[in-house]
């Protein structure tokens, strides 16, 4: 792909200068991940845009994802399946200003989402007891449940709010669970909903054809588009494995790939801002691979070993990235050359890396 095909896609250079100068002069956490170290112990770790270490908290239970107020310098840090622990922390210093744990007979899945005015965090739960996802509203600095709706869908994973709307739309990934255990694999049925956040009302929702598929991790740009990635509960490795999807619109593969290549499993997923170019990770397959919307084509497959983690730095106009080997490596964009910035042999890092800007400070 050329140059000018980026400046079309709405990459080019220029696009940090817009952006507040405190984001190119501050030390504090640009990104967020969980990372284990060699001794099993779970950490929340804040790097800055150098990939080195601007904060450390050791934490009791695996982390996964975290979720980024939009208003003020908090993080919250979801414990994994089927973990109980959510830890609300200030990015600026690493401070932890307040924990809370899930009701009775639930867990977290790892993931949540702020409303657009910061005032609510939404988190996706397993009801153990009852076999189905929900969707907790808490208020966004005590972190207590002020109500609940279904996740229309059982095993509820990443959710994102849609720009401009009171609608939530979560990947329910269709696996009940039991701990780690998956007990419904022969009937499973992954869904991507449309949950309206005033009622709780599903709005709509999309299958698609092979429902073995679980939908775990996706995206969605300022326009609305989602871009979505799924993990395969059988053999088959041939089949797609990501997808776009707009409004009511269905499910679309992308293409242009040997799709065994993945390994059956996308492990993150994220959008190059309001552009359309995207990027999804697969540790298993041991490379991230970036795609254009508007043809849903490939334009590259780079190999990096156990990669998973994947954020947007909209400062620098580039993806980064962690992986499982300890290292942290930067996508530049147009060039998309992978190169290595940071090293950190002692942390194997988690599935998600989350950029605390856009955070409207």
């Amino acid at each position: 792909m050329q140059r000018r095909d980026f400046i079309k896609l709405g990459l080019a250079s220029g696009i940090a200068l817009s952006l507040p100068a405190c984001w190119q002069e501050s030390h504090a956490a640009a990104f967020i991940s969980a990372a284990d170290d060699q001794r099993g112990g779970h950490h929340l770790v804040g790097l800055d845009r150098h990939g080195e270490i601007a904060f450390d908290l050791q934490t009791a239970q695996r982390g996964h994802g975290s979720a980024v107020n939009p208003h003020h310098p908090q993080v919250v840090y979801f414990a994994r399946r089927p973990g109980t622990e959510l830890t609300s922390v200030n990015w600026r210093n690493g401070q932890v200003t307040r924990q809370q744990t899930a009701h009775a007979k639930r867990h977290f899945v790892g993931h949540g989402d702020f409303s657009a005015d910061g005032r609510y965090l939404y988190t996706p739960e397993n009801d153990v007891e009852h076999g189905r996802g929900v969707i907790s509203v808490r208020d966004a600095q005590t972190l207590q449940v002020l109500e609940e709706y279904p996740s229309h869908g059982v095993g509820p994973h990443e959710v994102h709010t849609l720009p401009n709307s009171q609608t939530l739309i979560v990947a329910n990934g269709g696996i009940l669970t039991e701990g780690r255990k998956k007990l419904n694999i022969d009937t499973m049925q992954p869904t991507l909903s449309y949950v309206d956040l005033d009622s709780g009302q599903l709005l709509h929702e999309h299958r698609l054809d092979d429902p073995q598929k679980s939908l775990r991790h996706f995206d969605v740009n300022p326009q609305g588009e989602v871009a979505i990635g799924a993990q395969i509960q059988n053999d088959n490795r041939q089949t797609g494995l990501i997808y776009t999807q707009l409004g009511e619109e269905k499910l679309n593969a992308v293409s242009g790939i040997a799709w065994p290549q993945l390994d059956g499993y996308i492990g993150s997923v994220t959008w190059a801002g309001d552009a359309s170019l995207f990027a999804a990770t697969t540790p298993r397959g041991h490379c991230v691979t970036l795609w254009d919307s508007r043809n849903r084509q490939l334009i590259k497959r780079l190999p990096i070993r156990d990669v998973c983690g994947l954020g947007w730095d909209a400062v620098q106009s580039r993806f980064v990235l962690t992986s499982g080997t300890g290292n942290i490596y930067q996508i530049s964009v147009p060039d998309l050359k992978a190169r290595v910035i940071a090293q950190h042999p002692g942390y194997r890092w988690d599935n998600h890396l989350v950029p605390t800007y856009p955070s409207n400070l």
